[in-house]
């Protein structure tokens, strides 16, 4: 009785379809798989509006924009490109309709940062690379700029762990100013490059601000706190 009954709920399970929320930075060189899923709507996430939406097969796609937000719904399983037309930015897709478990719910998506760039062109500061300890982990404050399109501000960091530590990534990154959290639209973290004793990542946080102001950047690792205070003179 009980092998039937775990054979039913896997059954179950299996078959359900797994949403993800996604956070991608793109140029005009970049061609993206947005994965769909028959039934559900995807929804690409822009941080300026969209002006003007090209698909390759439109008949096979129910497709609209309202604010920052595209929508996507196939009614096929037909494989399409798609451009999106946001001021002078172009950002192109390939939508596969996949009946596989797993889907794009979300996907939030960035003009591609690059990352030899001054905070504004202005600006004559640079600023100076920190680090600080959270237990066995090390992060580093690499870069910090103004990204005008996105109209954020661009953490760029990366972080060193023992490559026997059993949870490889940071649990939090946030950051406060007078004991207020400050607004995080995200963090990216790149693909893992290991060492002889070492694990290493490289991260972006999305900081929303509405001028450069004196923060508190913060982290948590196995239960453990860290922190560096970063003034704007180092940024602005």
């Amino acid at each position: 009785m009980m092998r039937p009954l775990i054979l039913l709920l896997v059954c179950f399970f299996s078959s359900q379809a797994i949403a993800k929320v996604r956070t991608i930075e793109m140029d005009s060189n970049d061609m993206k798989v947005i994965t769909l899923a028959m039934g559900r709507s995807t929804v690409l996430q822009f941080a300026d509006s969209p002006k003007k939406i090209v698909s390759g097969n439109s008949n096979y796609f129910n497709i609209e924009f309202t604010g920052n937000d595209v929508t996507i719904q196939p009614l096929s399983t037909v494989t399409s490109n798609l451009f999106i037309y946001s001021g002078h930015r172009r950002f192109g897709f390939i939508l596969r309709v996949c009946r596989c478990n797993t889907y794009d719910d979300l996907v939030k998506i960035y003009w591609k940062a690059p990352f030899s760039r001054k905070a504004k062109p202005k600006s004559t500061s640079k600023f100076n690379p920190v680090s600080f300890d959270v237990g066995d982990m090390k992060v580093f404050l690499n870069k910090i700029f103004y990204h005008k399109f996105n109209d954020v501000y661009v953490v760029d960091g990366s972080l060193i762990l023992p490559k026997s530590a059993s949870n490889p990534k940071p649990e939090q990154f946030w950051a406060t100013r007078a004991g207020k959290n400050l607004t995080v639209l995200d963090v990216v973290f790149s693909d893992e490059t290991k060492f002889k004793k070492y694990r290493n990542y490289k991260f972006r946080m999305f900081l929303k601000l509405e001028r450069p102001v004196d923060f508190t950047f913060r982290a948590s690792f196995k239960g453990k706190k860290g922190y560096r205070t970063v003034l704007r003179r180092s940024y602005q």
